[in-house]
């Protein structure tokens, strides 16, 4: 995920409040992300066409060392010969990752082919996809383990073998990753942001990485989802209700508001009901 340009970290009006400290101090409330937004599904044409500062749109030029998508030497001062996730005049450059983390079932898509990642490594993906900052390795620890007893060790393992599954495409110390990734909750909250419910919905699968209990995976969780259903609670527009409800059968209020918006005569009123009845016996 690349920019080339700064972007502000005032929070937006979605997600204002919320924020997750890290070692260095407060990160974004949700950061921008720099690859342009990819179809996951048939049924998902077209992407955000518009992002705030927040969420800046990814520019054609190089993006700045340190930053998602540059191409960054492994350690500082190399200079001339290649490191690993380093592409060369022989080697093209890798594409983007293709990252799905909201909905029952998460993986990951490298250039077309799936890329089989453990539990651990896909929490991490998404923690840096979501930071294009990135993390430190204190932030990092706290975000996975919280206050268990984990060794330094313990993780630095997992970061190499994720790094090395992407062809070293993070970087050492501060954990960032280095080669574009589209990322199906930094689309969403893209969307948000542009006020495009239509893409907010449709990008919107479900919880992220719902049985994940990292503190900062839980954190990013509870964030988006108030952000989603705070934007579709706001709409007049049934279609967006509806589509939202599917993916929150249990959510009461949401199928009241579209029995609501819908016409008396819509036929869809009967199964928003029977959702609506069966929410309420819970």
């Amino acid at each position: 995920m690349t920019a080339s340009e700064p972007y502000s970290t005032a929070p937006s009006a979605a997600l204002a409040g919320v924020g997750w400290p890290d070692a260095t101090g407060p990160v974004p409330a949700h950061p921008p992300t720099a690859a342009a937004p990819a179809t996951f599904t048939a049924d998902a044409p077209g992407t955000p066409g518009t992002a705030d500062a927040l969420h800046p749109a990814p520019a054609a030029t190089a993006a700045r060392p340190g930053t998602p998508g540059a191409v960054t030497p492994e350690e500082p001062g190399a200079t001339g010969a290649s490191t690993p996730g380093t592409a060369t005049a022989d080697t093209p450059p890798p594409g983007p990752l293709l990252l799905r983390c909201l909905g029952e079932t998460a993986h990951c898509v490298s250039d077309g082919a799936a890329l089989p990642l453990p539990p651990r490594q896909l929490e991490i993906l998404t923690l840096l996809a979501l930071e294009p900052l990135g993390l430190t390795p204190a932030a990092l620890r706290l975000a996975l383990y919280g206050d268990q007893p984990v060794t330094d060790s313990t993780l630095k393992a997992e970061v190499s073998h994720l790094r090395r599954a992407l062809g070293g495409h993070i970087t050492p110390r501060r954990y960032t990753l280095t080669r574009p990734v589209t990322c199906d909750a930094v689309q969403v909250l893209r969307a948000l942001d542009a006020g495009d419910l239509a893409t907010v919905v449709r990008r919107y699968r479900g919880p992220l990485l719902s049985r994940s209990d990292a503190p900062g995976v839980a954190l990013w969780r509870r964030r988006i989802e108030v952000a989603v259903r705070s934007a579709v609670l706001g709409s007049e527009d049934p279609e967006i209700l509806l589509r939202y409800g599917a993916v929150a059968p249990d959510d009461a209020e949401v199928h009241e508001q579209t029995l609501r918006r819908l016409a008396s005569d819509d036929p869809r009123r009967a199964g928003v009901r029977g959702r609506l009845s069966a929410a309420l016996a819970d």
